[in-house]
């Protein structure tokens, strides 16, 4: 299993529609279904019902969709955790003064 398959996975479930998932996917109808297919066999289990007026969740898709999207949002999550630490601020401090009151201006930044 795959997060892409979870991406998937959910995308189907929200749109109800094998052709409109795909094109918010940006993927092609039969490699959208091929990953499902795969998700679906992987599980040992059936996720959607797939009709001509669209992809329904089956009772067994109803429950794992829940755990699907909080798998998704813990992952967003750890996403942008991960990107505030690279956004911290790192290096060195470079500070000139005229001769005189630098005694006091380095003691306080010394203090900070």
């Amino acid at each position: 299993m795959t997060f892409d398959q979870l991406k998937h996975f959910s995308t189907v479930a929200k749109t109800q529609s094998f052709t409109v998932a795909a094109h918010e996917l940006f993927l092609s109808i039969s490699a959208l279904s091929q990953s499902i297919s795969s998700l679906e066999t992987e599980l040992g289990l059936m996720l959607f019902k797939r009709s001509r007026s669209g992809a329904h969740l089956t009772a067994e898709g109803a429950l794992l969709i829940e755990k699907a999207e909080e798998i998704m949002k813990m992952t967003k999550e750890f996403q942008t955790f991960a990107q505030a630490q690279t956004e911290k601020l790192q290096g060195h401090l470079r500070i000139s003064t005229i001769p005189g009151p630098s005694n006091a201006l380095l003691a306080a930044v010394f203090s900070f």
